[in-house]
């Protein structure tokens, strides 16, 4: 699967939610961050 970062981005400003507020109880803020800004994929491990 093929996620564009940049438009998941824009689509959380755009429903004005912090990375806190998005990851609250799926993973870390720092998770989020890592993905938002490396790409980084979190693993299953992470998100279950």
């Amino acid at each position: 699967m093929i996620i564009d970062i940049k438009k998941f981005v824009q689509i959380r400003k755009k429903q004005k939610l912090s990375q806190t507020e998005l990851c609250d109880g799926i993973c870390t803020q720092s998770t989020l961050g890592k993905f938002e800004n490396n790409g980084r994929v979190p693993s299953l491990k992470i998100l279950n």
